[in-house]
């Protein structure tokens, strides 16, 4: 089952004429099941009661609707109320009151239930450390996309996860409008440091990686979230979870693979571009299980790779998408490279059962790449994986 769930952070002040003075952090969904959100909220005012008033979309603004009171989570601090029984491929929309105040009304998307048919959209973005201003241009931007159906952010959230202030400061402050309204589905980057704050601020899957790593399903989209900050390799806990996962998935999914540092055209490499680490613990997995695409981050930049794998064979397509707000990197150059972009960016994914299309866009809405995978097709423009390594790794050994 799939819920959905709402945190925020209240506090009071003086200031009475400003926007939502009385949240020190704004309301924000999470996941809790298939049918269930949860909305988050806090430390609060113990003089009142919290409550979220939640609403279908196509009902007047007058109608009472459904009431939840918010309840202290006992490990974040924040306030929670869970919204459950909600219908698939239905819009709703919520706000939090106390006895003393109302804030704006929000409104949200249920994706399809696993398997359905139905077509949806989500986003793709990361890498939303230190500035700011920049971080705040690519969420307005990405709030401005109609009914997503959920967020992935691809890690390094912010530049010291172990800093509470950061979390504010880099990434709930300037994401507030975005994450009212979809879900945030969030892998562990290397600035992130496994920090309890992680785990604090977001509801995720706690089987089998206890939230650092997890898979969901929507629609015909598997997604699967890799924790690389802790062993993947073939005989490792997580890695042996990993080819289950996978091989346990229907030949009808798209299947999207999630996590922070890429195999190919990465800044950390053990020789042109590639991180040996990845490409021969993951990659081959991903051939095997007929994995369509990966998203990354890492590099503070857009890139896209023409399909590595077996030539002649379905291979998957490399995403980086790390123009979240870091500082800005040069894109690595070479013949597997289809597309880049030095700028703030996000992706926007449309789903169908027959295509999976994915529009770069920089932080103005302007389309900077384009590309469309259709179900079953056999790409003529791949490259072999092993060939790539082979050579990265004798130049590297020639150095």
């Amino acid at each position: 089952m799939v819920g959905v769930g709402i945190l925020a952070a209240a506090l009071v002040t003086r200031d009475a004429t400003a926007a939502n003075a009385w949240f020190e952090r704004q309301p924000y969904l999470q996941w809790d099941s298939e049918t269930s959100r949860i909305v988050f909220a806090g430390p609060h005012d113990t003089s009142r009661t919290w409550r979220v008033r939640l609403q279908s979309a196509l009902s007047g603004p007058d109608v009472n609707g459904v009431v939840v009171n918010m309840q202290t989570d006992g490990e974040s601090g924040l306030m929670k109320a869970t919204l459950g029984n909600l219908e698939p491929n239905r819009k709703y929309r919520y706000r939090v009151e106390t006895d003393k105040e109302v804030d704006s009304w929000s409104s949200f998307v249920m994706p399809p239930l696993a398997g359905d048919k139905t077509a949806f959209r989500f986003v793709a973005y990361g890498d939303t450390r230190t500035l700011t201003t920049a971080h705040a241009q690519v969420a307005e931007a990405i709030a401005r996309e109609p009914d997503l159906a959920f967020i992935l952010h691809v890690g390094d959230l912010t530049e010291n996860g172990n800093e509470k202030e950061c979390w504010e400061r880099e990434f709930f402050t300037p994401a507030a409008g975005m994450l009212r309204s979809a879900m945030l589905l969030p892998c562990l980057g290397n600035h992130d440091e496994h920090s309890q704050f992680y785990f604090n601020n977001f509801n995720l899957p706690r089987n089998p990686g206890n939230e650092a790593y997890y898979s969901l399903d929507f629609g015909k989209v598997h997604l699967i979230v890799i924790d690389q900050f802790q062993d993947y390799d073939g005989q490792s806990v997580q890695g042996r979870w990993i080819a289950k996962d996978l091989a346990g998935v229907p030949p009808d999914r798209w299947k999207v693979a999630h996590f922070h540092k890429p195999p190919f055209a990465s800044y950390e490499s053990d020789g042109d571009g590639v991180n040996m680490k990845v490409a021969e613990w993951l990659c081959p997995v991903f051939e095997k299980y007929g994995v369509d695409v990966i998203f990354a981050g890492h590099n503070h930049c857009y890139l896209r790779t023409c399909p590595i794998g077996t030539v002649g064979r379905k291979s998957p397509v490399y995403v980086i998408t790390g123009g979240g707000g870091a500082p800005l990197d040069n894109p690595y150059q070479g013949a597997i490279v289809k597309s880049s972009y030095k700028g703030l960016q996000y992706c926007l994914v449309t789903v169908t059962p027959d295509q999976f299309t994915i529009t770069a866009k920089d932080s103005g809405g302007k389309v900077i790449d384009q590309f469309t995978l259709r179900k079953n097709e056999i790409p003529t423009n791949s490259q072999d994986r092993q060939a790539i390594v082979a050579s990265a790794l004798k130049g590297w050994n020639g150095r």
